[in-house]
């Protein structure tokens, strides 16, 4: 159990992230795409969603 804990320090995740790390172990071991990770507002990382327009 602290040799789990003291990789999660020497790693930096956060136990919020341990799934997403999983998942991510799991598809480069069986050579898969990874799948898009969601930020922390729900949305699909890459697309940017602005409450209001840029200014100019």
């Amino acid at each position: 159990m602290l040799g789990l804990f003291g990789l999660l320090v020497i790693t930096a995740t956060p136990v919020r992230m341990i799934p997403q790390r999983l998942r991510e172990v799991r598809d480069r071991i069986l050579g898969r795409a990874p799948a898009p990770t969601e930020t922390d507002d729900g949305a699909a990382t890459g697309a940017t969603k602005r409450s209001r327009p840029a200014r100019h």
